[in-house]
């Protein structure tokens, strides 16, 4: 059974999540500090990251990409919100987005996608935190 860490503050999202993708062992991050130190003790197969968390903004998520892309290894990155979802994935950050609300086939479907693109390419953290500020730099322009 493979694992996965859900990093959102939103027990709904949590529960769809679960419901949605039993084959899983799911884990549970609520906050930016819960989601580093769950990916610093053990590796998941996919995470899912809420840009919008209690302790951590969308800017400041994104910045922090680099940082959870490092200590996720090969794991397979969904971004999931409403709010800059889909300049995210376009800019190379997350493997798929996973637009709220959502339901379990959009769940399933973003996983494939998510775990397909990840066998297509490698990351290089360094590159991805350059990206984030030119990405940043453009949205507040």
């Amino acid at each position: 059974m493979g694992k996965i860490l859900i990093i959102d503050d939103e027990d709904g999202v949590d529960a769809a999540i679960d419901m949605a993708l039993p084959e899983y062992e799911a884990h549970h991050a609520g906050t930016m500090t819960e989601a580093i130190s769950a990916l610093k003790a053990q590796a998941f197969e996919v995470v899912f990251l809420d840009l919008k968390l209690p302790d951590s903004n969308p800017d400041r998520t994104i910045m922090m990409i680099p940082i959870i892309r490092r200590l996720a290894g090969q794991a397979a990155l969904i971004a999931m919100s409403g709010y800059r979802a889909p300049a995210i994935e376009a800019a190379g950050f997350a493997d798929a987005v996973l637009n709220k609300p959502f339901h379990s086939g959009h769940i399933r479907e973003a996983v494939r996608k998510a775990q397909q693109a990840c066998k297509e390419h490698q990351f290089d953290p360094a590159g991805l935190y350059e990206t984030g500020l030119t990405l940043l730099f453009l949205a507040r322009a």
